[in-house]
């Protein structure tokens, strides 16, 4: 699967992503250390994680392909991605769009 990023969130997290970092969407679901359970039933809420390669909790079994390399996810939660999910950015605020509307669009980024 893939995960589409717009140039202007490419170009925010391509200086941030070193080769000892990787990039990853959490579902806030309360499973894994990052995570917070998310209390609205009818959306799916993501954060966007930068963490250190070697510290990559072993939920995140799974990934995304994207024009910044693998964005690891929880397997799952691939469901709720599809060929037109797209990662934006507006001003600081980084946004998932997709025809899906299961998902809350706002995703807090956290550098790790």
């Amino acid at each position: 699967m893939e995960l589409n990023i717009s140039a202007q969130a490419a170009a925010r997290l391509a200086p941030l992503l070193h080769a000892d970092r990787v990039l990853v969407l959490d579902l806030n679901d309360g499973i894994g250390p990052y995570s917070r359970q998310y209390h609205d039933t009818s959306q799916a809420k993501f954060s966007l994680l930068i963490l250190p390669r070697r510290n990559v909790p072993d939920v995140f079994d799974a990934h995304l392909d994207s024009p910044v390399g693998p964005v690891l996810i929880k397997s799952y939660a691939a469901g709720f991605f599809d060929s037109k999910t797209e990662l934006t950015i507006n001003g600081d605020e980084f946004t998932l769009l997709q025809a899906k509307p299961h998902l809350n669009p706002k995703v807090p980024f956290k550098f790790v």
